[in-house]
């Protein structure tokens, strides 16, 4: 799969511009989680911040 997007560029740049994407989305999602539990002392009690936890990470995953 990497040699045919080593041959046409095209594909190559367009994988490249997705990438960049996804790498901006992860990045807001971590700002969102860190927000979060910044602002929300409840939050930060186990039994909110493992779920929120599991799914933020399954949201990532997702995308």
């Amino acid at each position: 799969m990497r040699q045919i997007l080593k041959l046409d560029p095209l594909v190559e740049s367009e994988a490249r511009e997705t990438r960049a994407f996804y790498y901006l989305l992860l990045l807001a999602l971590l700002f969102i989680y860190g927000v979060t539990l910044y602002e929300s002392p409840a939050m930060r009690q186990p039994a909110r911040l493992i779920p929120f936890t599991l799914l933020m990470l399954l949201h990532g995953t997702l995308h």
